[in-house]
């Protein structure tokens, strides 16, 4: 693949927005949007390190637009089931390749290497190293001598509020997302060729809400209407269903459609976000709608070849390097972003102030440099098996 640098952007992009294979497609402005996700859900947690130490009134005010990490959670789930399902789409009778054992192995390698290593290395630092565990305490609680180590250990922890944020809070979402990986051939998928894409999300979204209203006391924090999202992110992935249809003007048409469901998908979201901020089950079906509409617009301009400003800031560089360490970044950031925070606070406890503004500076390129090596020791080897 040979690249060449394109105006509006800083950054070297990829010649090219699909890597062609038969199967299985790769777009490259998925990764991009991977990492720039990555990177919201990084900042969002230190802009709450710093409004938690000391910086709010108009800091806080000026920063709202980081406080919506929640949402970001949303848009991986999105990406996850356009990912999965867009090898599917493009195979005849919607069939996984391999079929499911094959499925559940590569899912098996794509998650739980790298979970593993960061929870068995934040379990051993905080056992041998007190600063650790004082960084966090709320994480730390009890977590050594309750049933949190044994839920986390086998991805169920999301579903008690007494484990879910325990160790490494970020992890519950990874629970969350492996358990939908287990639904999808067997519920998922079979809904999905026997009733369509809307259907199958109206159907998903409507049982995840249910599960909800009826068990969501007793549960931790598993969001289970993300059923809905993942189908979204699947009913996007049609757009590549062969025969390829819709050529040149008709794709072009589509392709509006989406960008305008997109946009009005997002207006609700800032609308609902600023009149029932605490209201989470609108606002996360908003932003699966947004994403998806917008990664089904984007792929049918990567289909026909064009590349909009948008598409081709997510396909620079930076942002696919992002990608590629999005879900270790997402994994090692947090611990290093609280523990951070403690040791500046510990050296400097005269000037908090100062403290908290070294944060980003030393918090985030130490998060990207421990992503990079999970990525690279942990990651891709178990990948490439």
């Amino acid at each position: 693949m040979t690249d060449q640098t394109q105006k509006g952007c800083n950054f070297v992009i990829a010649s090219s927005p699909i890597l062609v294979s038969t199967r299985r497609p790769r777009l490259i402005f998925l990764d991009g949007l991977r990492g720039i996700t990555a990177l919201y859900v990084v900042f969002h947690h230190v802009h709450s390190e710093l409004v938690q130490h000391g910086f709010t009134g108009t800091f806080e005010v000026a920063t709202r637009w980081l406080q919506l990490g929640h949402y970001a959670v949303g848009v991986f789930i999105v990406v996850s089931g356009f990912s999965l399902m867009l090898p599917v789409a493009m195979s005849p009778g919607l069939r996984i390749e391999g079929g499911w054992r094959r499925y559940l192995s590569r899912r098996a390698r794509r998650i739980l290497p790298a979970y593993y290593v960061v929870l068995c290395g934040s379990l051993l630092l905080a056992a041998i190293w007190p600063a650790f565990r004082e960084s966090d305490p709320a994480a730390w609680n009890f977590s050594l001598r309750s049933g949190a180590i044994l839920s986390h250990l086998g991805l169920f922890h999301n579903l008690s509020p007494a484990w879910c944020y325990k160790i490494v809070p970020p992890m519950w979402s990874v629970a969350t997302e492996s358990q939908i990986y287990l639904l999808f051939p067997v519920l998922l998928l079979p809904l999905f060729r026997h009733c369509g894409g809307i259907v199958t999300t109206l159907l998903a979204s409507a049982l995840g809400i249910a599960i909800h209203l009826t068990f969501g006391r007793h549960l931790g924090w598993v969001c289970p209407w993300y059923l809905g999202l993942f189908a979204m992110g699947m009913t996007a992935a049609l757009v590549y269903r062969p025969p390829v249809a819709e050529p040149g003007t008709r794709s072009f048409r589509a392709a509006r459609r989406h960008a305008a469901f997109s946009m009005a998908a997002l207006l609700g979201i800032a609308f609902q976000i600023r009149n029932r901020p605490a209201w989470t089950i609108p606002g996360d079906l908003l932003t699966g709608l947004c994403a998806a509409h917008f990664i089904a617009w984007a792929a049918l301009h990567a289909r026909e070849n064009r590349r909009p400003v948008l598409v081709r800031y997510l396909e620079c560089r930076l942002a696919i390097f992002l990608g590629d360490i999005s879900y270790s970044l997402y994994l090692v950031h947090l611990p290093l972003i609280t523990l951070g925070g403690h040791l500046l606070r510990t050296a400097m406890p005269t000037n908090p102030a100062l403290s908290s503004l070294l944060l980003p500076v030393v918090a985030l390129p130490t998060a990207i440099l421990a992503a990079m090596i999970l990525r690279r020791s942990v990651e891709r080897p178990w990948i490439a098996v």
